[in-house]
């Protein structure tokens, strides 16, 4: 029994997908999962609809696409990796927006009747990108402009990042040109050269180079198509021949991130091609040498548990555990490894299979095309595909919402343009129809449920940071109770928002970080231990533990809190130097100059100054709370040395604050009795000789006193550089 026509609801709620990219975050940094949530309404809106019809109105079940099939496949594997997943919460929104996509593609294929709804819908794909493009061209024009060379690659308004506003436009150039293709008339093709070139400029404008080949790979692929069906007259259809090689294909993407030496040899290629691309001015390599190495993390990451991943969305919260030498990173670059990585081999079978999935339905769809005009959409199609593969080399468009709303969408027009019936095939609503009907139901709502209760999450930390903000701005104002009022405003939305299943540390991290402001370490302990149950790894998080519980007096948990934090990243500075605070503060400064001295000894050639001036001031404040005698006059040595090095080669804000410490260091010593003999020669030259340092030529130099005379005028400098302007 075939449906009935579809009702102008049920074409709004499938429309809905289509404004995904238009979405735009209160918060810039929670982009991703707002637009997730949106591509998760509009397909579970549509489940919801469907399943009310069949139970409530006896309508005909619609039966499930091999896509769709697959899709909730992955959705239902991901929500079992959630039991294993350290962050079970994080995942939540793509496991939603996984079957979103499944409702977007199901909800496409009962709506479209015929060629023309073909063409429109596939028009309207087109025509949002340009409005897309409208929209967001001139915030990335002004950011090319205003922002620091770093920051443009987040010029963007409606994306997080310029690379995946660029991989969305990139997708929807081969549709463009099939639009043109298709178009009865000539203003109709010259409308739609207009918008392929709009697309074409925003890739530029965004500084894509990634995008701009995506493009130029996928409009290739649909010439290509077009041109073997103009000479050769159509393509043959896909058989089994076809289905052995996309699942030898299949089979080797998935043995790909298993073999080192495959590994090896594509690394190999990959430097070689931007080495290419660099000599020919479109590539650069210290940018593209990251993600070789987020690459490798990725596949060590997998390695540890290749069959079942480290648990949907948690990509993020394990990766420092991995490479905790760089800054956090939010996913793999690569959505075969962002699959192997969170959901084991299954999750990379099922990805690779649905991608041959639809090059096969898109192949038989242009083979069988009775017409021109269905033949170039379905080229078009498959020009889409290959570049949203390619764009899954750099990037992760299966996990973006707007670029995975595109593939949900495309993927309901295949199905269409395989089977190009006025109606698509359904079950009959009978106890089968009605069960899957049912099921359906409970898992829209429950999805649903979700979707309200996560999305308010951006809105209340947007609403936080400008309470902070006021609240800062009035506390310098000197109004404290305004400043006050503002700050409890921050906090009771902090609260409000730890309270949402976000997976995110931000609110706990944040209320922890206000009470060790206000000098309450008991109250911002358990918000830092509540954020690390979210967040293990986290250096940051493991330091905050340990200042908290430093204010409270427990130097040990505090102490093991800082050694874990070197241990986990050894080359940031700030791990170590809390280290050195906490085994001050906590009477060990001894041990504190040792772990100093040891990381200035292993490390001689790239160690920083400002870790030297660290090292200068804990023999100073050492020197200064002993006793007269041998050993504070070594301390002072040892300090005074430290700070010539820092005179020597720190930067002027350094230099600063390094030399009144230099002159107060030398003065003391100066003032003992036969200086500065009694002190060069019987103390800081065997020091020296025992300690293995180099003598800076700034330690030559003499103190002088406030008047600008040497303390000691009789003590001749027998070597060194004149004497830099505030000594003289």
């Amino acid at each position: 029994m075939d449906p009935p026509p579809p009702s102008p609801l049920r074409r709004a709620l499938v429309a809905l997908a289509l404004l995904v990219p238009l979405v735009v975050d209160p918060h810039e940094a929670d982009t991703l999962v707002f637009k997730q949530l949106a591509l998760a309404a509009a397909g579970l809106l549509v489940f919801g609809f469907d399943a009310l019809g069949t139970l409530l109105a006896g309508r005909p079940w619609l039966r499930a696409s091999g896509f769709e099939r697959l899709l909730v496949l992955l959705a239902t594997w991901g929500a079992i990796s959630l039991t294993w997943a350290d962050n079970p919460l994080i995942g939540l929104p793509w496991l939603a927006a996984l079957l979103g996509m499944a409702g977007v593609s199901r909800g496409l294929r009962s709506v479209v009747r015929g060629a023309g709804d073909l063409r429109r819908w596939t028009s309207a794909l087109v025509v949002v990108g340009v409005i897309v493009f409208a929209v967001d061209g001139t915030p990335v024009v002004h950011g090319f402009t205003e922002l620091s060379e770093s920051n443009r690659k987040y010029a963007s308004w409606l994306f997080r990042h310029n690379n995946m506003a660029a991989n969305y436009a990139a997708i929807l150039v081969p549709l463009g040109a099939a639009l043109v293709l298709a178009a009865e008339q000539l203003r109709k093709r010259l409308l739609w050269t207009l918008a392929v070139v709009a697309l074409l400029v925003y890739l530029v404008l965004l500084g894509s180079r990634a995008g701009l080949a995506a493009a130029a790979l996928g409009g290739a692929v649909f010439g290509l198509l077009v041109a073997l069906r103009r000479t050769t007259g159509g393509l043959p259809a896909p058989g089994r021949r076809a289905a052995v090689v996309l699942g030898a294909f299949v089979a080797a993407g998935a043995v790909v991130p298993l073999s080192e030496t495959v590994r090896g040899f594509l690394k190999a290629r990959f430097y070689d091609g931007v080495h290419v691309l660099e000599g020919l001015g479109l590539g650069d390599f210290h940018d593209a040498v990251f993600r070789s190495t987020l690459f490798r993390k990725a596949v060590e990451m997998a390695s540890e548990q290749p069959l079942r991943g480290v648990g949907a969305g948690n990509f993020p919260v394990v990766y420092p555990r991995y490479e905790p030498l760089l800054t956090v990173k939010p996913h793999a670059h690569n959505d075969l490894l962002q699959a192997f990585a969170e959901l084991g081999l299954p999750g990379v079978l099922v990805l690779l299979s649905l991608f041959a999935l639809l090059v096969i339905v898109l192949l038989r769809a242009a083979s069988r095309a009775p017409d021109e005009r269905r033949f170039v959409l379905a080229g078009g199609m498959l020009g889409s595909l290959a570049t949203f593969v390619v764009c899954g080399f750099f990037e992760v468009p299966f996990t973006v919402a707007s670029t995975a709303s595109v593939l949900a969408l495309v993927a309901g027009l295949a199905a269409r343009l395989e089977r190009p019936g006025d109606a698509p095939e359904t079950v009959v609503a009978d106890g089968r129809g009605r069960v899957l009907a049912a099921a359906t139901l409970a898992v829209s709502l429950a999805g649903l449920v979700l979707v309200a209760w996560r999305a308010p999450a951006s809105m209340l930390l947007a609403d936080a940071q400008e309470h902070l903000a006021r609240s800062a701005a009035l506390g310098a104002a000197a109004d404290g109770v305004g400043a006050s009022t503002e700050r409890q405003a921050a906090v009771d939305d902090l609260r409000r928002l730890a309270a949402l299943p976000t997976g995110n540390p931000l609110p706990w991290t944040t209320l922890g970080r206000m009470s060790l402001e206000q000098g309450d370490a008991e109250s911002a302990l358990p918000c830092f231990q509540r954020a690390l149950q979210l967040w293990p790894y986290s250096v940051e998080l493991i330091q905050d533990e340990g200042e908290a519980l430093l204010d409270l007096g427990r130097h040990d948990e505090a102490l093991e809190r800082f050694h874990r934090a070197v241990a986990t990243s050894p080359a940031r500075k700030d791990p170590l130097f809390r280290l050195v605070f906490a085994l001050s503060e906590a009477g060990r400064r001894r041990d504190a100059i040792d772990l100093l001295e040891h990381q200035v000894q292993s490390r001689p050639a790239d160690v920083a100054v400002d870790l030297i001036m660290m090292l200068a001031n804990q023999w100073r404040e050492e020197a200064e709370g002993l006793p007269e005698g041998p050993e504070r006059v070594r301390a002072f040595v040892a300090a005074r040395h430290f700070y010539a090095v820092v005179l020597e080669d720190g930067d002027p804000q350094l230099v600063a604050l390094a030399e009144p410490h230099f002159q107060h260091c030398t003065h003391v010593l100066q003032s003992l009795p036969g200086s500065p003999d009694s002190w060069w020669k019987a103390v800081y030259e065997p020091w020296l000789d025992e300690n293995g340092w180099t003598m800076p030529q700034t330690a030559l130099w003499t103190a002088m006193d406030a008047t600008g005379r040497k303390i000691y005028p009789g003590w001749e400098e027998s070597a060194g550089p004149p004497l830099p302007r505030a000594m003289r």
